[in-house]
């Protein structure tokens, strides 16, 4: 405690009295450790030294804020003087505050320095000019800007030594203290407020001085735009007014705001920004409203700037002249009622309607009005008014109109008259001669008139008269009639009716085609016809149908009739025939002829041409001879379908799940055969080779085969060959030729005829190495029409001969097509007798030639009809029935013996088409041997399977 007592008594010490090193003390006075000036205002202080002796006095005035110790005072200020004391005066200024000065003293005699206290300056100051601030944002300017209904605090700052005292004061009020407050300020706050700073200065050397300073403020009070008032030649204007069309007028409009608010005029889709809204030349405004809007923007001292608007509504009621409300042309239907309007502003109006053209017609009401309008009513009808408007303003306005309608009565179409000029109402004509109609009718609007026949229009025109001419052709035969029709018409009306004939031959009606050309599918249905037109009509006996073909011998084209029987049905339905052919086969295609006559005129004759284009026919598949480990397969194709065709031909193990793709052979003509050769084959192992063919319509049936090396490396006496005529001449004949299996070794074919007379055979030809199913044709010349002959043929191999096949022809006879069928039915019977007899008798049961023993209970043979095309080859020949397929029962089996190997349809399919030439027959019992499922037919005797051949079908000999 002590010890902070000295230190303080040391301070003062010092502070008072500064001694020199010769125990001189240096005195400042007016003031020692702080002396008080006032800026601005002269300060004078003295540095005393204790004794008398003469020293060098200098003055310095130092920042005490820095380091910087350099003499602010002036150059004379701080120039040292002589003396025993010395006095300072100067002029401080504000940023001398806290900074400090002192005297230094050297003393001549003993050439010592000294000092004096330092002395801290307080620099006294009058007040600034006040600044005004708003929140904690100072205002640049002495304006403010407040919104009117918000709240504000202003505050005046000044800077000032001693603080100074703030007076807010205006022309009404004054207030003490810094801050002027205004809540939900009005516009009526506004004006100039005056904030007035005031402090009292006293120096140390008691030099006194007051300060004073001021600012004003002015306080606007921003507000939105007033209502604003519309005006029109100085008079206030409320909610709504009325104007004359075709006057001008000029629309004020005024509001006040802080700031100015800035006027906008609305009309209909458009906006003016001006104060004055011009309208010019009222016209093609109605009643409508016009808006004047005034806006603003009110941006505050502080706060959120605002937008101002204000708007106001004046209703415009146009008063038009006085305008017609109908229109130009009235449609009134006769009978109907009818009314019509003049105007629809009849106020201050008079009006009166006139009729042109009728003197004695006039109607003083706005609106006439007709309950029943005849067609007599039309014309042209006047309205003529007078009118007289005014404004809101006291504007007038008035004159004379007038405007017409045309009414025009509508009323349906009528025929009036209806003639052929110089014919009575039925008319019988031959062909180009000419007959000329004339038809009259009356309607409103114009009627369209149609001259028509049968209800095919010859001729039409819109007008109220027609006149028609024609030169008759057969198209032309039928009822003439007139029609008329206008927009009214819920009917046309009709006249009378004129009956025509036009005598013609038989032509081609107007929707038959120019070409009748047609592709359709086997075994389908095909149905042509022709509509003729004719008079008079032909008979039933008149549509004569005619099938055409080339004839191969001179290329001519023979046409035969055909009759209401068989697959051909003959029908007439009125002037239309109909040839229906049932299961078209391949022998149908060609041309067809309808020949149709009434007795007038040439013959009509259509030709049709009728093609196939189906599905391709299954091919055939056989072997046609073996060799070790080896197999030579045979195809030939089938009925193409009328479009290139594809053979594919695949065989495979029987235990393999996969076939093996042999061949592919495109574009193969209808009975082309080809072979190919299949090696390296296990001759224990049973194979199955499958064929079938394909075209852009799609795939035949599959045709399948079974075979066994081992089975197949034995040889055999050949099979019978099939004979059959193909086509004949006058005095000739061709015979066809096909060889059976050939037995495994190389065959030869003998051919020989006679006259059924004679009785040596002469031989034509024996060809040598004939392959099984080789087709082969020769010509029989120079032969006696009216005599019989017969022809032979048989097949030889080193084994021996198979058995003889003969066929029986008379060529006067053959020349007939009628009798061609016949004939080729007779020699299809005689094979198939021949076939089934050698079939039992000379193969009986031999297993491994694919031939089972039949035994047949009952003599019964049925064959399907068949036709056999020309240039077929067939094998007739029992197949074995192979174990992939269910077999027959042992009480009621059907046998085939067919063209083709069995396929998976062939074997139980009874009712495969004939085209196919599939031939089935039906035996009570069937025994032999043994079956067992999946296996081959076991090996069995000759006493298993006894045939007579009497049970089974009738010899050559009695055939």
């Amino acid at each position: 405690m002590f010890g902070i007592i000295f230190c303080v008594f040391f301070i003062w010490i010092k502070g008072v009295f500064i001694s020199s090193s010769d125990g001189v003390v240096l005195t400042l006075t007016p003031c020692q450790r702080v002396c008080t000036v006032i800026a601005g205002s002269a300060f004078n202080i003295t540095c005393q030294r204790t004794d008398a002796a003469l020293a060098w006095f200098t003055w310095s005035l130092e920042n005490g804020h820095t380091r910087d110790s350099s003499n602010a005072l002036t150059k004379t200020q701080a120039s040292p003087t002589k003396g025993v004391n010395s006095t300072l005066s100067f002029f401080p200024e504000r940023k001398h505050h806290d900074w400090n000065l002192y005297c230094s003293v050297y003393t001549i005699e003993d050439e010592r320095h000294s000092y004096s206290e330092k002395t801290r300056l307080q620099v006294l100051y009058g007040p600034d000019k006040p600044i005004f601030k708003v929140g904690v944002q100072y205002m640049n300017s002495t304006t403010v800007n407040i919104i009117e209904g918000k709240n504000i605090s202003v505050e005046c700052c000044g800077n000032s030594n001693p603080l100074a005292a703030v007076t807010w004061y205006n022309t009404r009020s004054q207030t003490n203290g810094a801050w002027l407050n205004f809540t939900n300020i009005s516009r009526n706050s506004d004006g100039i407020f005056t904030c007035t700073l005031e402090n009292q200065m006293k120096a140390s050397d008691n030099n006194e001085r007051y300060g004073r300073n001021e600012s004003d403020l002015n306080l606007e009070i921003l507000t939105p735009p007033t209502a604003p008032t519309i005006s029109y030649s100085g008079n206030h204007i409320l909610k709504s007014i009325n104007i004359i069309e075709g006057k001008d007028y000029d629309f004020y409009c005024t509001s006040s705001g802080k700031p100015s608010p800035q006027i906008d005029w609305k009309l209909l889709n458009s906006t003016t920004e001006h104060d004055v809204l011009q309208i010019r030349k009222v016209g093609a405004l109605h009643n409508t409203t016009i808006t004047c809007c005034a806006k603003n923007h009110m941006i505050p001292a502080v706060g959120v700037p605002e937008h101002g608007l204000e708007c106001t509504h004046l209703n415009l009621n146009v008063l038009h002249k006085p305008t017609f409300a109908f229109n130009d042309t009235y449609d009134v239907k006769e009978n109907d009622s009818f009314n019509v309007t003049c105007t629809q502003q009849n106020m201050n109006t008079v009006v009166t309607w006139v009729r042109q053209g009728d003197d004695k017609w006039s109607e003083s009401n706005n609106t006439i009005y007709w309950t029943d309008v005849r067609r007599e009513q039309s014309g042209n009808y006047t309205c003529k008014l007078r009118y007289s408007i005014t404004d809101s303003f006291k504007n007038f306005s008035s004159g004379d109109s007038e405007h017409s309608f045309h009414l025009n009565v509508e009323y349906p179409a009528s025929v009036i008259t209806f003639e052929a000029v110089r014919h009575s109402d039925s008319i019988v004509v031959n062909e180009k001669e000419s007959v000329t109609f004339r038809c009259n009718a009356t309607g409103n609007p114009s009627p369209k008139i149609q001259i028509k026949n049968t209800n095919r229009v010859q001729k039409q025109r819109n007008a109220v008269s027609l006149r028609y001419t024609e030169n008759m052709t057969c198209t032309h035969t039928g009822k003439y009639s007139c029609y008329a029709r206008n927009i009214i018409n819920e009917e046309e009306s009709k006249s009378k009716d004129i009956d025509v004939v036009v005598k013609c031959s038989p032509r081609p009606a107007s929707n038959m085609p120019s070409e009748l050309n047609f592709t359709t599918t086997l075994h389908s249905i095909v149905v042509l016809n022709f509509t003729v037109i004719a008079y008079p009509e032909p008979q039933p006996s008149d549509y004569v149908w005619k099938k055409c073909d080339v004839e191969e011998s001179n290329g001519h084209l023979q046409c035969f009739p055909l009759v209401d029987e068989g697959h051909f049905n003959v029908s007439i339905v009125d002037l239309t025939s109909y040839l229906t052919i049932s299961d078209f086969i391949q022998h149908d295609i060609g041309r067809y002829v309808l020949t149709v006559q009434n007795g007038v005129g040439n013959a009509w004759n259509q030709t049709f041409l009728v093609v196939i284009k189906d599905k391709p026919e299954a091919p055939l598949l056989f072997y046609e001879s073996t060799a070790p480990h080896s197999v030579i397969l045979k195809t030939t194709a089938g009925y193409s379908g009328g479009i290139s065709q594809s053979i594919i031909l695949l065989y495979k193990n029987i235990h393999a799940s996969e076939w093996i793709k042999v061949d592919a052979i495109s574009d193969v003509p209808t009975n082309y055969t080809f072979s190919c050769t299949l090696t390296g084959l296990d001759s224990n192992m049973n194979y199955s080779a499958m064929t079938y063919a394909s075209n852009e319509l799609g795939n035949s049936t599959t045709v399948s085969i079974y075979f066994t090396l081992a089975v197949l490396e034995k040889s055999y006496k050949p099979e019978a060959p099939l004979l059959f005529y193909e086509s004949t001449a006058p005095h000739s004949v061709i015979l066809t030729t096909t060889a059976g299996y050939s037995g495994g070794i190389s065959q030869s074919i003998i051919l020989l005829y006679k006259n059924i007379h004679a009785s040596e055979w002469i031989k034509v030809d024996a060809i040598s190495d004939v392959p099984t199913n080789y087709t082969f044709s020769c010509t029989l010349t120079g032969l006696d029409s009216n005599i019989n002959y017969t022809a032979i043929t048989y097949a030889s191999n080193e084994l021996g001969n198979s058995t003889t096949v003969s066929i029986y022809f008379t060529p006067a006879v053959l020349e007939k097509i009628s009798l061609t069928y016949s004939l080729a039915g007779g020699g299809i019977g005689l094979l198939v007798c021949i076939v089934v007899a050698f079939v039992v008798y000379k193969f009986k049961c031999r297993h491994h030639s694919g031939v089972i023993k039949i035994k047949a209970d009952r003599d019964e043979v049925v064959e399907n009809p068949m036709y056999i095309p020309a240039g077929d080859s067939f094998l007739y020949q029992v197949s074995r029935i192979i174990p992939e397929l269910p077999h027959p029962s042992a009480d009621d089996a059907t046998i085939y013996s067919s063209p083709y190997s069995y396929g998976k349809e062939a074997p139980y399919d009874a009712e495969k088409n004939v085209s196919e030439n599939i031939y089935h027959n039906v035996y009570d019992d069937v025994q032999c041997g043994e079956f067992e499922e999946d296996e081959f037919w076991s090996d069995f005797s000759d006493e298993d399977c006894e045939v007579n051949p009497s049970e089974v079908g009738q010899s050559v000999s009695t055939l």
